[in-house]
């Protein structure tokens, strides 16, 4: 469903009147713009990537310019009754079959990236358009149940949005993973024309969780040597800890944190103890007050420096 639009508007506009469409209709279809009485086709000397809702329907298009212009690197179609971002999400319905068959949908950040997945043989990948994931993206994906896995791009921009994308769906019933960064090129599409299919198949087999995407992604943005970053880090990585169930996965990423931070264990533990000894400071305060008569009391010991979880420390309140 590619397609090219001609530097020559008058043609789609000649082409359109002859279907039987008004100019107006044009226009506010989102095909073309009229200035001073001169129709302009919008995406003229674009290649034109077509756009459908996630019923499948055709809605929308948009064009992406071939040559050196100062011109933006795409143009969509204006948001009108048929098109809206946030009912679509590139490739989604033609996608739809291989994302139920192998219980896994691949969510990247353009067409090209899609397209790259789809000549390495992965078809199970649906692009976001560059914006945020909308309630009823989030429906539709919840309604497959399938993982999901998020690749955007490797630099800074698209890294963050990432993280924020990743952040907008901690309500949700999503279950989701992250690729890494990769040397071979920014994007999904740089990566396949420097290394091909098995370059491509590498890179997705290389996932990691949210917690370690998290965790990776605040370390690139800290300086480690400067002493107020390090700090912060830790505390970030003390609270990231601290909301981490499993007994395993605590263990893990004070582990990795030590490694990758330079620092003692010591310090990461003592870090998450700290936190975890407010929290139930916070949870004692908002206890109903102990009866003088009564022989009940509530008794926590080494809050600081002996307890590792919020868990433990409840375990060791006696009541």
């Amino acid at each position: 469903k590619l397609g090219y639009s001609d530097e020559d508007s008058s043609k789609i506009i000649r082409y359109l009147t002859k279907k039987g469409y008004s100019v107006a209709e044009i226009v506010e279809a989102g095909i073309g713009l009229e200035n001073n009485g001169n129709f302009i086709d919008r995406f003229k000397g674009r290649v034109i990537f077509t756009l459908t809702n996630l019923k499948g329907e055709i809605v929308g298009f948009s064009g992406r310019k071939i040559d050196n212009s100062d011109s933006s690197k795409y143009v969509n179609s204006n948001e009108n009754a048929l098109f809206s971002k946030s009912n679509c999400l590139y490739n989604f319905f033609e996608a739809k079959s291989d994302i139920l068959r192998d219980s896994k949908v691949y969510v990247v950040e353009g067409f090209m990236d899609v397209i790259a997945l789809y000549k390495a043989g992965v078809r199970n990948a649906i692009a976001t358009m560059g914006v945020a994931l909308s309630k009823e993206h989030i429906r539709a994906l919840e309604k497959m149940n399938v993982q999901m896995i998020f690749s955007f791009d490797g630099d800074n921009a698209g890294q963050t949005s990432m993280y924020k994308t990743i952040e907008s769906l901690k309500n949700t019933k999503l279950s989701v993973q992250v690729t890494g960064v990769s040397e071979a090129g920014k994007d999904l599409d740089e990566i396949y024309n420097v290394s091909g299919e098995k370059g491509i198949r590498s890179f997705l087999n290389n996932v990691y969780s949210i917690n370690e995407f998290k965790f990776y992604y605040n370390l690139r943005k800290t300086n480690l040597d400067n002493y107020s970053d390090k700090c912060k880090l830790i505390d970030y990585v003390a609270k990231l800890i601290n909301e981490i169930e499993s007994v395993s996965e605590k263990e893990y990423f004070k582990s990795l944190a030590c490694n990758e931070i330079k620092c003692d264990r010591d310090v990461i533990e003592q870090s998450v103890d700290k936190l975890q000894g407010k929290m139930i400071n916070f949870i004692g305060s908002r206890l109903p007050k102990r009866n003088k008569k009564s022989n009940r009391y509530f008794r926590t010991n080494n809050i600081y420096n002996s307890i590792n979880n919020l868990n433990s420390i409840l375990n060791r309140c006696i009541i």
